[in-house]
């Protein structure tokens, strides 16, 4: 049976420490360790810390070196024995040694020493020792693949740590961010759990100064969220309207039994905290509903039925949102109404445009879904074709990610789309992930 001794014939322990005797081992066991390998520390039982040895000498006969040298520089020589000798090796002629090999030798170690057993071993050691080494043969073909099973396991693991490193790095800047509000020489900070649109610090300019601002821009592109953060670094309530169709959903109406049924806008003005009033879909709104808008933003109060009157103070801010910017309708969006430019002059307009940092919040890892997604609005807009591809959209391909693209597509993007339309996207698409390819099936 194979062992490693000292120089001296002696245990390897107490001479070397159990990690040297570990690795001494590893060679031992593996035939296939060879000079310039590095044995790593975690692949010790004795666990350690930036460690790792080379191997500089390993001769497999009987007496032949193997020295290991750790990366504190420490070289450590012992021998092969086989068989049952443990006797002090007897010293051989060395062979003539080029300049180089002497020098490595020096280095490592100044004494060669060899072992002879063989003339001792009976017929019976002999058989012994030939069915030793079938079986040493067998154990470190085994070990081989179990450590080389184990190296793969670890360089996957290393890898995915490595690209959990590289997101992390990778994260927008604007999630998490801090924002410090002076009002009144008063100066509150405010930190976003959310990713904020490049936007929002110009806006919260223009609200703190008394302006109003209107948002307009392609549908879920988070114009709704934007309001709702605007409030919350103002440090106020958000109250929301949404369609407007006569004053009276502004001013509030009397119903049948009398009594007095206030709106958002009056629950907005009478909150003695301020507020943030977001008006959506604004250019939906009919003529008669955005004059009364116009006279309040105008006037910077309003009236009542019962004569009273409720004034907005430098706390109370407005939002409006669409998507278009008052001038009417569009191709895409023809449900709008012409705003009437005294209304318009109220506002000051923002476009907001799908943002990046968002999109790759919602997609997380899942990449291919923003490489199919802006190839597909890249194409629709050349080929003129209406379709919404907002943050909604993207979401709800990350919630169905692992159901079938193809029904998927058809159900959050294609919506009953015309199958010419379908085929004509389609012959334009040029990606390759399984999106482009789900989309690349539904042609007939």
């Amino acid at each position: 049976m194979c062992k490693i001794r000292t120089l001296t014939g002696e245990s390897l322990r107490p001479t070397f420490g159990a990690r040297e005797d570990e690795v001494f081992g590893m060679i031992r066991d593996n035939e296939n360790y060879k000079v310039g390998d590095i044995i790593p520390p975690y692949l010790l039982k004795n666990k350690t810390k930036k460690m790792s040895w080379e191997i500089i000498e390993c001769n497999r006969v009987e007496g032949g070196h193997v020295v290991i040298k750790d990366s504190n520089g420490k070289i450590c020589t012992a021998m092969f024995v086989f068989g049952k000798g443990t006797q002090k090796p007897k010293p051989q002629q060395q062979p003539q040694t080029t300049k180089e090999e002497e020098t490595k030798t020096s280095e490592t170690t100044k004494t060669s020493e060899t072992m002879n057993t063989q003339g001792n071993n009976t017929g019976m050691e002999q058989v012994a020792n030939i069915l030793a080494t079938f079986e040493q043969n067998g154990y470190n073909k085994g070990y081989k693949v179990a450590t080389e099973e184990k190296l793969e396991q670890i360089n996957i693991l290393n890898s995915q740590i490595q690209e959990l490193k590289n997101e992390l790095q990778n994260k927008p800047t604007t999630i998490g961010t801090t924002v410090n509000i002076t009002i009144n020489g008063k100066t509150t900070t405010k930190v976003i759990t959310a990713i904020v649109n490049p936007n929002a610090e110009e806006l919260i300019d223009y609200l703190k100064e008394g302006e109003n601002v209107f948002l307009w821009g392609p549908a879920g592109a988070g114009k709704n969220v934007l309001g709702e953060q605007l409030a919350e670094m103002l440090c106020v309530a958000f109250y929301y309207m949404n369609t407007v169709y006569t004053k009276y959903d502004i001013t509030g109406f009397t119903d049948a039994q009398g009594n007095y049924i206030p709106t958002a806008v009056i629950n907005w003005l009478k909150d003695p905290n301020g507020g943030l009033m977001f008006f959506d879909e604004m250019c939906t709104n009919s003529p008669e509903s955005n004059t009364a808008i116009n006279a309040l933003l105008a006037n910077k109060y309003i009236v009542l039925q019962n004569g009273e009157v409720l004034k907005m103070s430098p706390r109370h801010y407005v939002v409006a949102a669409d998507n278009t910017n008052g001038l009417g309708a569009t191709e895409e969006y023809n449900g709008r109404y012409k705003m009437d430019e005294s209304t318009r002059d109220r506002f000051a307009f923002f476009f907001i445009d799908y943002d990046a940092a968002v999109e790759e919040s919602i997609v997380g890892d899942k990449k291919d879904i923003l490489d199919f997604v802006r190839e597909l609005r890249k194409v629709t807009k050349e080929c003129n074709i209406s379709l919404v591809l907002g943050y909604r959209c993207i979401n709800r391909l990350v919630k169905f990610y692992n159901r079938d693209a193809a029904r998927t597509i058809e159900h959050n993007i294609l919506k009953g789309m015309e199958q010419d339309t379908i085929n004509e996207i389609a012959s334009r698409l040029e990606g390759q992930t399984k999106w482009h390819k789900a989309f690349k099936s539904l042609v007939k």
